[in-house]
């Protein structure tokens, strides 16, 4: 006698735990002839719907696996039997679709992990950027250091230019005062000798002249 049961199983964590490939393969198991089961969500929980068809004994067995069984991963909170469907899909064909979502879930995440390889490239590839710029605006202010030291070195040549011509002006100077003050000296010795012998020739007048004063006195 052909048996059909829906169970419902509710949780915090029912999807992507491998829980319909993990009843899959317990009603292949049991040589269950119809199984299917779909991830739905529902008022903001997830649920997976499971429906069975096949001998009643096969049917009882299965249900009462889901009950009391569930993947690692999974977080379930509840398990209950719902109306029984009208039609289950023969489990071969169910394993067929159960192969293609999982190829196309697969799908869906290397194209996922593509983009971010893409975001995370040019994220790369913008870090580069910076770093680049980082760099040329390293060598921009290296290149303004180099012209500060030329333009400091250019300075201080500059200034001790003007210490050497400066130095020599004054030994320049030095050089022509000590003519002058020499020149100075020649012409005061001459000066005073000038005054000796004019104070010596007034002497030998004023002798003249007291001479004749007391012959005709």
């Amino acid at each position: 006698m052909m048996v059909k049961k829906k169970v419902v199983i509710e949780g915090e964590k029912v999807h992507y735990v491998g829980y319909r490939p993990f009843l899959l393969a317990k009603a292949r198991r049991l040589r269950i002839p119809n199984y299917e089961a779909d991830n739905i969500e529902e008022d903001g929980k997830e649920k997976v719907i499971v429906s069975v068809g096949g001998e009643e004994k096969q049917v009882l067995e299965f249900v009462e696996f889901i009950k009391r069984n569930y993947p690692t991963k999974a977080k379930v909170s509840n398990i209950r039997e719902a109306e029984a469907p009208e039609w289950v899909m023969p489990i071969d064909e169910y394993d067929k679709v159960l192969a293609a979502e999982q190829q196309s879930t697969i799908v869906q995440s290397g194209l996922g992990m593509l983009e971010k390889q893409d975001q995370t490239i040019d994220l790369q590839r913008q870090t580069l950027e910076k770093q680049d710029q980082t760099i040329d605006l390293q060598r921009q202010t290296l290149e303004k250091q180099d012209q500060t030291i030329d333009l400091q070195r250019q300075t201080i040549g500059a200034i001790d230019k003007l210490d050497a011509d400066v130095n020599m002006r004054f030994d320049n100077l030095d050089v022509k005062y000590g003519k002058i003050a020499e020149n100075m000296e020649r012409i005061l010795e001459e000066m005073k000798e000038e005054r000796k012998e004019a104070r010596k020739s007034m002497e030998r007048i004023l002798n003249a002249i007291l001479k004749l004063v007391k012959k005709t006195g």
